[in-house]
């Protein structure tokens, strides 16, 4: 947000214990969090918002067509991909479509904070 010092940042989640939790730590450390569920909504949120990060909660074919989508629309835009899968295939499928990072779960709140970090000084 200009002037603000707060980073507008767009969480995409439906699952109800992840999507909640980044938004509260988030918030705490100082981002302007915005909450969306799948779908359009969480394109039609992010192309209204202008945000400057955004985090996606999952690395299936939904994720993945949102990331690329974004990338599409926002060519500099940090994008963090979050998944449950640790395999190869979900890390790759993640960077091809675009994310600035790809981040298993579960994790601890510091390392998010660290790739956050990293992803935005870009």
């Amino acid at each position: 947000l200009p002037g603000s010092g707060k980073r507008r940042t767009l969480i995409v989640s439906d699952d109800p214990d992840i999507g909640p939790l980044l938004y509260e730590f988030l918030k705490m450390d100082g981002h302007d969090c915005k909450l969306w569920d799948y779908g359009p909504l969480g394109l039609a949120a992010a192309l209204r918002l202008e945000p400057g990060l955004v985090l996606i909660t999952r690395a299936d074919g939904l994720g993945v067509r949102l990331c690329r989508e974004l990338r599409d629309a926002y060519r500099e835009l940090p994008i963090i991909l979050m998944s449950a899968y640790s395999e190869d295939w979900a890390r790759n499928e993640a960077l091809a479509a675009g994310a600035s990072a790809f981040f298993k779960m579960p994790f601890e709140l510091k390392d998010l904070r660290d790739l956050i970090g990293q992803v935005t000084a870009r």
